[in-house]
């Protein structure tokens, strides 16, 4: 259809291009977005893949060559909260293949008839691209190193040269909204600045190993386990992280955001303390404390990233944790205090497990808005399942069901699966047992059903076997076997939806346009194809002027052994 190799990303032929990769997106599942513009199942000129085709597509691919090893997930803009170049940092040091979707916005003047400030208006546009480097992440000029072919024009005869682009990053504050007549919220976003002047960084699109953390109740530290690492791509053995002052773990929680985990620690002095762990990589971490709370019990994530958990004894909370402490936004008091909760992202829900009460109603289940703390009807699971404060929940995050398991020191299980029947619309449990099903706590259920938890100081995990129609030992999960602590949580697949963009476009008619470009070979420093001469003025230029491009040893610093590197790379050509 193109001319040459390398014609197929000419501006002329985005359209065409962006076209056909809709058409193979939707054959893959990862098509699943709506053409703005009306033109029809796809659109015009675009891809139009959302967050939900990202992790399906991903999800499916990566099962299909390393099942249940690696997990994706994606990360929006989220009311106030934005991706920061300190975030896609974090991300990298973490070992996650990232992609970074920017979209497009407009700047609108006050509108006094609506009472609308001036603002940044959503426009339906979105791009991907990958990202390889952050530098002065923490700095006031942090700059971002990407690979974006698509966006990238040269002759029809020869191969792309794949180069390196960069962008540096502008905080934008300011008001943001969907669209011109919507009430807007206000939020810091990072402009592309050597991209365009409207488009801003949304969301992170990436693939982690598949990873848990685990902890005991009188041991002041976690155990970060199942990583690999992202060099050699091999699982490193467990790795534990201290936590400063604490003398044991009361409760723990990964993080939507990958690389985070919320902890409530008991001290020296008997009392508790929330805070945020930052895991830097496999190896490092800091835990950010973030306030003492009082008789804390379980707690979850939402789906925004905020967490939902209980204090004081029967106060359910809904709280940001993003900052330098923890900001309660919502409370409710609960007539019946639960001893788990789990996240139902497709219902947009936390899901409460009560046990029973003493000469009174039996175990039940009650639901939670994850935004608003608004209580659902306290419903009552079959007669037989048995809740107590061992007890966990989790929700498949596929087909809903509910998973409990009860933990009776010495004693088979058991675990139950519980479902809705269609025909009553009342809860059924069937029970899973087995020869691994002892003492089960802390119960996960992945995207591929699998289940994993805790037994006897050991990391189970079963799979439903079709053809035997039974919960089978997984011995292929990357984390059965392994040493962990009863108090345990696992990495899972989830989506943070841009509040401004609940249907989350992160592909969708864009054309992409340029940053500078670095070419991969240190030699040809100018990017032309070639190593020659004009390639030592570009790189003296930019040493001189301090650019971080001329960095070509990676060591953070623009020095002099920046030049022994490129003229020793010049001589050796590319």
């Amino acid at each position: 259809m193109f001319l040459g190799p390398r014609d197929w990303q000419a501006a002329t032929n985005y359209t065409d291009v962006s076209t056909l990769i809709g058409w193979v997106g939707q054959a893959m599942g990862t098509q699943d977005g709506v053409d703005p513009d009306g033109g029809g199942p796809l659109p015009a000129n675009g891809c139009s893949t959302t967050f939900s085709g990202f992790v399906g597509g991903a999800t499916a691919w990566l099962d299909s060559v390393e099942p249940g090893n690696f997990i994706a997930y994606t990360i929006a803009s989220n009311g106030a909260d934005t991706v920061t170049p300190q975030e896609l940092y974090a991300q990298l040091a973490f070992g996650a293949l990232v992609g970074v979707s920017y979209r497009g916005f407009s700047f609108m003047p006050t509108n006094p008839p609506l009472g609308l400030p001036a603002r940044w208006v959503l426009q339906p546009s979105g791009h991907v691209i990958s990202l390889t480097r952050m530098t002065d992440a923490c700095g006031p000029t942090a700059r971002m190193w990407y690979r974006d072919p698509a966006g990238f024009d040269g002759d029809n005869a020869t191969q792309a040269p794949f180069v390196t682009q960069y962008s540096d990053l502008a905080a934008v504050p300011g008001f943001y909204a969907s669209d011109p007549v919507s009430q807007p919220v206000f939020r810091t976003m990072h402009l592309m600045a050597d991209v365009s002047g409207t488009n801003m960084v949304n969301a992170v699109c990436a693939v982690t190993p598949l990873h848990g953390l685990s902890a005991q109740a009188t041991l002041g530290q976690v155990v970060l386990s199942g990583m690999w690492h992202p060099d050699t791509l091999t699982i490193q053995p467990p790795t534990a992280h201290a936590l400063p002052g604490a003398t044991g773990v009361i409760a723990l929680r990964m993080s939507p955001r990958v690389g985070q985990a919320m902890v409530i620690v008991r001290n020296a002095s008997g009392g508790a303390q929330i805070g945020r762990l930052e895991l830097h990589d496999f190896a490092a971490s800091t835990f950010v404390p973030l306030g003492t709370i009082v008789n804390p019990g379980p707690m979850v994530f939402t789906r925004s990233g905020r967490l939902i958990g209980l204090e004081q004894g029967n106060r359910l909370i809904y709280a940001d944790i993003g900052g330098s402490t923890l900001q309660r936004l919502v409370q409710t008091t609960l007539a019946r205090v639960p001893v788990a909760i789990a996240a139902d992202d497709g219902a947009g829900q936390a899901v409460l497990l009560l046990p029973a009460v003493q000469g009174g109603a039996g175990a039940a289940v009650q639901r939670a808005n994850d935004a608003t703390l608004v209580l659902g009807a306290i419903e009552s699971l079959p007669a037989g399942l048995t809740v107590d404060s061992n007890s966990s929940i989790a929700i498949d995050p596929v087909s809903g069901a509910m998973f409990i398991a009860s933990s009776t020191p010495g004693a088979p299980g058991p675990l139950w699966k519980v479902t809705r029947s269609p025909f009553t619309g009342l809860l059924v449990a069937d029970v899973i047992a087995g020869p691994q099903v002892i003492e089960p706590r802390a119960i996960q259920v992945t995207h591929r059903g699998t289940l994993v938890f805790e037994s006897q100081g050991v990391c189970r995990a079963l799979r439903f076997n079709t053809a035997l129609g039974q919960w089978v030992a997984d011995t292929d999960h990357p984390l059965a076997g392994q040493s962990i602590g009863p108090i345990f949580d696992l990495a899972s697949s989830r989506t943070i939806p841009d509040s401004l963009d609940p249907d989350g476009v992160i592909e969708n008619l864009l054309q992409p346009d340029s940053g500078p470009a670095i070419s991969d070979c240190i030699a040809d420093f100018d990017a032309s194809g070639a190593a020659n001469v004009p390639d030592i003025f570009a790189f003296l230029s930019a040493w001189f002027a301090s650019d971080r491009v001329s960095d070509v040893d990676l060591d953070g610093d623009t020095d002099i052994p920046d030049i022994f590197v490129f003229l020793a790379a010049w001589f050796a050509g590319c």
